[in-house]
């Protein structure tokens, strides 16, 4: 683990649980509660300040952090304290916490969609999707020539042949001992030239074309690419509903989707476009060094200010319903795949290393406000679940208070949250052996 990977995944978690912190903080001072101290992460004290009654902290283990404040688990009376608050200011203060997590996240999603590239529900080409096979050829057919070059092959579904641009290309085949002469014109699938490419597209044999851009997925919205794909995660083999925009016009048409062995999921086989911000680049340089104008290629859109704005709003939305989805999954498929500071720490060093080495500087900068957007997504999320020992489990206590008028006996609270903290170690543990395991695989 190099030192890149510790101080990027450290920046990150500080960033996080910093804003976290703060927001139960600020609504704490709104209510009018003391803050005792105020502390970037755990154990002894390294460094701390007194400015307004609150003590402010760093610790020695850079993970975690708190925000303490007077009576929060004390019946002090006094009129600064946090039980002497109404119920609603409590609740208020709990969730200032996951509340600032989101606004954190936003504003990174907006910069996000404004500065950088994303995948679009556009379609730009098919995975499956055949030149060749427009061009007459059909499955068993031997091909003797491409071009000028002589080859020998059988065109089948699992034949991939790939060109360097879209230049009309003469083929020779041979079929039942006759030669036939055929003509096609390779197509781009946003990552290569292409005259034939693995497998059938149920996309195109639904009738979908180059251009077309679903806007709905089983009576569900379609606002980035994200929504199509958390839909298709839930596919297991049966038709999909889908409303397609075309030049203006909105059509509906179903997809039977087909299993992926490479990806060991379910789908439909289409290239998606796609988008930029308005900050984008104009150019790139690609990898034979010549100069890209990004507004020039037919697979890309540049999307407007406000757009961009939008698009940080269902970035959002759309991470908060994976991640749900993501936590509903634990139950089926078990907790191997939860990480914790450990394995987030390594996988936030990896992915600023690749981008370095693949974009420089700005592409491992975007890379990691990709990732704390995300993370920040998760901790408010998690924190919300109604689980003891969380801001969630201390959430419904309030608002059984709320409900009942006076508040749960603090012995019975205290001893739900006792023990959700000590389920909450166990599972620290075993998200802990978790990391270890994958990083002595890696």
């Amino acid at each position: 683990m190099g030192i890149m990977t510790i101080l990027s995944g450290l920046l990150i978690f500080t960033i996080i649980v910093v804003v976290h912190e703060l927001g139960h903080y600020w609504t704490a001072r709104a209510a009018g509660i003391h803050v005792e101290e105020f502390s970037i992460g755990m154990g002894p004290r390294l460094l701390h300040f007194t400015k307004n009654g609150t003590t402010w902290s760093i610790k020695l283990f850079p993970l975690g952090g708190s925000c303490r404040m007077m009576g929060e688990d004390e019946g002090i009376v006094d009129p600064r304290s946090f039980n002497s608050k109404s119920v609603w200011w409590r609740i208020l203060v709990i969730a200032g916490g996951a509340i600032m997590n989101f606004v954190l996240a936003l504003l990174l999603a907006i910069a996000l969609s404004m500065f950088t590239s994303s995948l679009d529900a556009t379609i730009m080409g098919f995975r499956g999707f055949s030149p060749l096979a427009q061009a007459g050829a059909e499955s068993g057919d031997r091909i003797v020539r491409i071009g000028d070059e002589y080859v020998d092959m059988i065109f089948g579904p699992n034949l991939v042949l790939t060109r360097e641009d879209t230049t009309d290309v003469d083929i020779v085949l041979e079929r039942n001992g006759e030669r036939l002469n055929i003509t096609a014109t390779p197509y781009f699938t946003g990552e290569r030239y292409a005259l034939c490419f693995i497998v059938d597209s149920p996309a195109a044999d639904a009738g979908l074309q180059i251009g077309d851009r679903i806007v709905r997925i089983n009576d569900r919205n379609v606002n980035i690419y994200g929504d199509f794909i958390l839909e298709m995660h839930r596919a297991d083999g049966s038709p999909i509903h889908l409303e397609v925009e075309r030049d203006g016009n909105i059509f509906s048409t179903t997809v039977t989707p087909i299993y992926f062995e490479e990806e060991n999921r379910y789908l439909v086989g289409f290239t998606p476009g796609r988008i930029v911000g308005p900050f984008f680049a104009q150019t790139q340089i690609d990898e034979n060094g010549e100069t890209v104008y990004i507004d020039e290629l037919n697979w890309v859109q540049r999307q407007t200010f406000f757009g961009s704005i939008a698009d940080g709003f269902h970035n959002l939305t759309f991470s908060v319903r994976f991640t749900l989805f993501a936590v509903s999954s634990l139950f089926s498929d078990g907790l191997g795949g939860l990480m914790g500071p450990l394995g987030i720490v390594t996988t936030v060093g990896d992915q600023v290393e690749q981008s370095l080495e693949i974009g420089g500087g700005m592409a491992a900068f975007w890379s990691l406000v990709n990732f704390t957007f995300m993370l920040s997504v998760n901790l408010g999320i998690l924190n919300l679940l109604p689980l003891p020992a969380l801001d969630g489990g201390r959430l419904i206590f309030l608002f059984l208070e709320a409900i009942r008028g006076k508040p749960i006996n603090p012995d019975r609270e205290g001893l739900v949250h006792f023990v959700g903290f000590v389920l909450l170690m166990a599972l620290a543990a075993v998200v802990f052996y978790n990391d270890i395991v994958r990083m002595l695989g890696a």
